[in-house]
């Protein structure tokens, strides 16, 4: 797949040979700048990967861990983890911490 572009100083078209875009979209969403990476985009995959997960798990330990929360729950609807599921698999454990709270432990 190519992907067409305009060099601005010469006008002339720049052609770009890009991968698979499907593919490249599936690894982004399940981590950061692995969509870029996969693309041969090194510094832009690198900038997303590091600007994002540090945002991500920063904000995770300034809440000690307890920030990731999923619940569907009538009483306790976590509308916020939808957002944070666009981060990808770094949001899993959600996932795993609601399933062990329905059991009646503790997050």
């Amino acid at each position: 797949m190519t992907a067409v572009q305009y060099d601005l100083e010469e006008g002339q078209p720049l052609t770009i040979e890009l991968r698979d875009t499907r593919w490249a979209a599936l690894l982004a969403w399940l981590w950061p700048g692995a969509g870029h990476l996969y693309q041969r985009r090194y510094a832009k995959g690198l900038l997303f990967m590091v600007c994002i997960l540090s945002t991500f798990f920063f904000g995770l330990a300034m809440g000690r861990g307890r920030v990731v929360y999923a619940s569907t729950r009538p009483n306790d609807f976590r509308w916020q983890y939808f957002c944070q599921a666009g981060v990808g698999l770094p949001a899993f454990p959600a996932i795993l911490q609601a399933a062990v709270t329905r059991s009646g432990s503790d997050p």
